[in-house]
């Protein structure tokens, strides 16, 4: 959350005018051990602007392998790509990315129920208010960007894991 403040407050190369707010064109944020892993025939070379074309909005590169959470079943903290957007785009990151971890305050769970999941999310365990990451879809709902995933075209990897131990993408998901 530090860096996207940093970034928020320090941009220098976002235009602006009077009619619109200051933009950006992406904000990718990833871990310096994570590898991009492209699916079927996509290039081997990651192009964030033709990304960006395709999933605009907030999008995980997530992990083919599986590790049950609630939240999504698959490895979805190794690299992120926010695609588009103003500063108030960069304040409801920097507020999701400060507070991921906990279920839902009240004013983010109405009536009992949690924030709906992106629908190319799954999980093998109920998504409810008290699920970890529910404040960080809350925050990014209210938002109105796109969430998701990009695994019809890249997977995220680690270095040092080269393949799932027994884990495999469930069919109806595109499994490998």
């Amino acid at each position: 959350a530090r860096s996207l403040k940093y970034i928020r407050e320090n941009a220098t190369n976002m235009t602006s005018s009077t009619a619109d707010p200051p933009e950006f064109d992406a904000v990718f944020v990833t871990r310096p051990d994570a590898l991009f892993k492209p699916v079927g025939d996509a290039p081997a070379k990651f192009s964030i602007t033709e990304q960006c074309k395709e999933y605009p909005g907030l999008s995980f590169l997530t992990n083919s392998c599986l590790r049950g959470c609630e939240f999504h079943d698959q490895d979805w903290d190794l690299m992120h790509l926010m695609c588009g957007g103003s500063r108030k785009h960069l304040e409801m990151l920097e507020t999701a990315y400060g507070d991921p971890g906990g279920g839902c305050s009240n004013d983010n769970c109405v009536g009992g129920e949690p924030p709906a999941l992106p629908p190319d999310f799954f999980s093998s365990r109920p998504w409810t208010c008290s699920t970890q990451m529910c404040n960080f879809v809350a925050e990014v709902s209210k938002a109105g960007v796109r969430f998701g995933t990009m695994n019809r075209t890249y997977f995220s990897g680690l270095q040092e894991l080269t393949k799932c131990e027994k884990w495999s993408l469930p069919a109806k998901q595109g499994g490998l």
